[in-house]
């Protein structure tokens, strides 16, 4: 089973914690993927890939973390909970993609990619033409 790293493209912070204490803050990813064979296959944001053009090993937490710049530590909250959710769908081709069966793993969320019925797709192309958008929470401290 290969690991698929996603091309982050953007973050945007979108709700930060007032007051610096331990709140949520709340960010969108944008990224593309390269070519992914669904059953075989697990998505990646972070531990691998491109963060806006250039390769890294940054935990997607950290990446947050470092666009942050005021020393606080990012933990990504628990996706189970509905903290990980698909804003934009991506696109190839005709194709709609979007990520499911989200989990946190060292600071990076893993996922697989799949169609709006859930149901894990192929994408042997890779998901390029329009990129994916993810709701991330976390929490600072």
């Amino acid at each position: 089973m290969a690991t698929i790293y996603g091309h982050i493209k953007g973050i945007q912070l979108l709700r930060e914690s007032v007051g610096g204490g331990t709140e949520q803050g709340f960010a969108l990813v944008t990224f593309t993927l390269p070519a992914y064979t669904a059953a075989s296959d697990t998505g990646s944001l972070g531990a691998g890939g491109y963060d806006r053009g250039v390769a890294t090993t940054d935990s997607l937490a950290t990446m947050i973390q470092k666009q942050r710049r005021d020393g606080k530590t990012v933990t990504l909250q628990n996706v189970n909970n509905g903290l990980c959710v698909v804003v934009e769908p991506g696109k190839h081709g005709a194709t709609e993609f979007w990520t499911d069966t989200h989990a946190v793993s060292s600071g990076s969320i893993t996922f697989e990619l799949c169609d709006n019925a859930g149901s894990e797709i192929n994408a042997t192309s890779g998901v390029s033409d329009k990129a994916i958008t993810l709701g991330v929470a976390y929490r600072l401290s």
